[in-house]
Order: structure tokens, then C-alpha cells, then sequence
């Protein structure tokens, strides 16, 4: 008669720990808020890599993913004007914001077995993610200056 519930797949630990990095994400965002440049510096890149490296995969880029939404929807939570909102998509800037989620995911994803993890494994995981960020950004900086 009743349809049971499903069991939720994050415990509360996984909800804490995303909602910290998605509030340290908003923190870093914050903390260069008025760079002088078209992209601004930030330390957000390394939060995301931090996100992956202790969160694993899929909660580092879903602390991302709720950074960005908690931004799209009007929290004004980014670095650069107009700060927030679903306009933001049009900035140039935007692209970077999934490279972000991208980052930690692939983080995330090399740093799977801690165990094995040392330096150089930790330094390679952190170029990886860095590149995918790069790789997504990079590409919707271009799109939007030269054709938007």
C-alpha cells in the first residue's frame, strides 16, 4: 500500500562536507572579488582540487556543482560583476565555473586509492585538474569574446 522511501546515498558526513566546500568555494570567490582583470586571480582552482583530493570524485564536483547553482540562482557568490544570477552565463568568465566541478572530479578520480597516493601522484592529480580546467574554461572565454 505504502511505497517505501529510498534510502539516501549520501550520509550526513557526505552532505557536511559538500556544503563546507561549496561555503569555502563562495569564501574564495569572495576574497579577490575585485581583480583588475578580465579573469580575475582566485583561489578557487584550489579549493576545487581540494574538494576532489579530500572528497573524492563525485562530492568534490557535486560541492562545485552547488556553488554554481547556489550562483545561478541569484546568490551573489562569484568574482566578477554582475556576481550572480542565471545572466552570469553570458560572461565571459562562466566557462571556468565547470571547469571547476571538472577539476575535482578528475582530482578526485586520480586520488582514488589513498593509499598509494604519495607526492608525485598528489602533483600529477593536481596538473590533471588543473588542465581540465583549462580545457573547459578556456574554450567559452574564446567563444564568448570573439563571438558573443
Amino acid at each position: 500500500m505504502f511505497r517505501s522511501v529510498p534510502m539516501s546515498k549520501f550520509s550526513a558526513r557526505d552532505i557536511t562536507m559538500t556544503a563546507v566546500f561549496a561555503a569555502l568555494a563562495m569564501v574564495a570567490a569572495m576574497l579577490v572579488r575585485y581583480g583588475g582583470s578580465l579573469v580575475p586571480f582566485s583561489l578557487m582552482p584550489f579549493v576545487a582540487m581540494l574538494a576532489g583530493a579530500l572528497l573524492g570524485a563525485r562530492l568534490g564536483a557535486l560541492s562545485m556543482m552547488v556553488y554554481i547553482f547556489l550562483g545561478l540562482a541569484g546568490l551573489p557568490v562569484f568574482a566578477t560583476p554582475p556576481f550572480g544570477g542565471p545572466s552570469y552565463v553570458l560572461q565571459p568568465t562562466f566557462g571556468f565555473l565547470p571547469g571547476f566541478a571538472g577539476c575535482a572530479y578528475v582530482t578526485g578520480l586520480l586520488l582514488q586509492d589513498k593509499k598509494e597516493a604519495g607526492i608525485a601522484r598528489y602533483f600529477l592529480a593536481m596538473v590533471a585538474g588543473i588542465l581540465v580546467y583549462y580545457l573547459i574554461g578556456l574554450p567559452y572565454l574564446y567563444i564568448i569574446l570573439n563571438f558573443y
